[in-house]
């Protein structure tokens, strides 16, 4: 009993150490957070699309002040739709599934 108790705080642990972050799966590559732009283009190939959006605009002039990139990725069917979030220093900063993948997977990265 003892060393079965031992085993789950070790596990629950790692699953707290490794709560902060998270991994998306391109084929047989893998990208996280703190991964540059160019990272996860090498490693997961060019997005189904591309958009910047504005995070903050100066209160005076309304010029934007913090603009932030999402490229998306469609994974096919069976799977999602990956929105990869990158702050203005092209450092990705999150990873959310928006809606189902349709057709073939575009997720494959550089798969032999």
């Amino acid at each position: 009993m003892r060393n079965l108790f031992f085993l789950f705080a070790i596990i629950l642990g790692i699953f707290i150490i490794a709560g902060n972050g998270w991994t998306f799966r391109c084929g047989l590559g893998l990208v996280s957070t703190g991964d540059s732009e160019s990272q996860v283009l090498v490693t997961c190939g060019e997005p189904a699309s591309k958009k910047q959006k504005c995070e903050s605009r100066h209160p005076e002039t309304g010029i934007c002040i913090k603009e932030i990139d999402i490229w998306t990725y469609n994974c096919g069917e069976g799977d999602f739709f990956y929105e990869l979030t990158f702050n203005e220093k092209d450092i990705l900063i999150q990873e959310k599934a928006t809606s189902r993948g349709k057709g073939n997977s575009h997720c494959k990265g550089n798969t032999p």
